[in-house]
């Protein structure tokens, strides 16, 4: 009987190892995939940013008299045509946030928050209407938001890029079973 038990014991324990195991593994491969949506979704967004920003800075060369607002519009034009995929980058960062980040939405939003107060403030230089304070206040804040945003982005990928906790994990499980092969 006590060969039984033992032999039943080493059978139990060995099944258990390697369903927690499995779990384990499964677990690392969802980090794994998720961390790889992370950097997707600061690749994007970082992308779609600089366009953006470098489109909204060509307006500072027309409030102070150095470009008429036709020479701004063709300039951000041109940088539109070099870059047709913005459109694609912008639905792309929402859809990733929203899929796999929901956590992330608030920043985000609050990013295109300042995006729609600075689209505001152009469209105020276009229709000739524009206060240059309001239009430096909307930059900044732009920026602002955008460097919140990725600053939560890059502390989600990170926590997903530290795969030592399944390593202590691992050697937990190894001692627990150790003391159960004892008893």
């Amino acid at each position: 009987m006590l060969i039984l038990g033992s032999i039943l014991t080493v059978i139990l324990s060995g099944v258990v190892a390697a369903f927690v195991s499995a779990l384990l593994s499964v677990s690392k491969d969802q980090l794994i995939f998720r961390q790889r949506k992370a950097e997707e979704l600061f690749l994007a967004f970082d992308h779609w940013d600089k366009h953006a920003s470098s489109a909204f800075l060509m307006y500072y060369p027309y409030l102070q008299g150095k470009l008429s607002i036709s020479q701004v519009q063709n300039l951000i034009i041109k940088s539109q045509e070099r870059s047709p995929d913005l459109g694609r980058d912008h639905a792309e960062i929402f859809m990733l946030t929203q899929f796999y980040f929901p956590e992330l939405e608030s920043p985000l939003l609050q990013f295109d928050s300042a995006r729609a107060g600075l689209v505001k403030e152009i469209n105020a230089i276009e229709n000739g209407t524009c206060d240059p304070q309001r239009f430096d206040a909307a930059v900044r804040a732009f920026d602002k938001a955008s460097k919140q945003f990725k600053e939560c982005i890059i502390k989600r990928g990170k926590s997903y890029s530290d795969l030592e906790i399944f390593g202590e994990a691992k050697r937990s499980l190894r001692r627990a079973l150790a003391a159960f092969r004892k008893k």
